[in-house]
């Protein structure tokens, strides 16, 4: 079930909250609509755990592997018509916009509001450097690791557990430090 508090979240953010269904496998399905600064009507069908924790996490994980380049394609046959502007450009000035509209919704979903600064992978790996006295070999496989984090597709849980795995007693990092790190 969805908390009051992430009912409201979506709601502030101009989202329509449909109700929750229940699939024949278990899982759970709420149906959310937002409309782009373009116009465009979106609808996603979050399929979940039935938990808040289990919404959000999906949220987030559709946000962070949201494509502009594919959703883009989907819509460019239907320029000009069924509401969809007739320039490209609008429409990938548009898809850009939802991407970053999501992964704030998303964050402010996950309760990652306490305006702490995130580090991405060059400012983590200077931080690093400046912070810990480790040898140049050490550093550059530091360096590997980080990228590899970077390249994949992870949700913030996901990559926070990555770093944790690989880097949890090498360097000495407190989980602080590591959930300030968003590539």
């Amino acid at each position: 079930m969805l908390t009051e508090r992430t009912i409201k979240i979506l709601e502030a953010n101009g989202f329509r909250v449909g109700n929750r269904d229940v699939n024949n496998d278990g899982s759970y399905e709420r149906e959310i609509e937002f409309w782009s600064p373009a116009g465009e009507d979106n609808t996603l069908d979050i399929v979940y755990d039935g938990t808040n924790e289990g919404f959000v996490e999906t949220f987030d994980r559709f946000a962070s592997r949201f494509n502009v380049d594919d959703h883009v394609k989907a819509l460019v046959p239907l320029c000009g018509n069924h509401g969809v502007p007739s320039r490209i450009e609008i429409l990938v000035d548009d898809a850009k916009a939802i991407k970053k509209f999501l992964l704030e919704v998303a964050e402010e979903l996950s309760g990652e509001d306490d305006n702490s600064p995130k580090m991405g992978r060059q400012q983590f790996f200077d931080y690093i450097q400046q912070n810990y006295d480790i040898s140049g070999e050490a550093m550059r496989l530091v360096d590997n690791i980080l990228y590899y984090i970077e390249t994949i597709d992870l949700t913030p849980d996901e990559q926070y557990d990555a770093l944790y795995s690989l880097l949890d007693g090498v360097i000495g990092l407190s989980e602080d430090e590591l959930k300030n790190v968003r590539m």
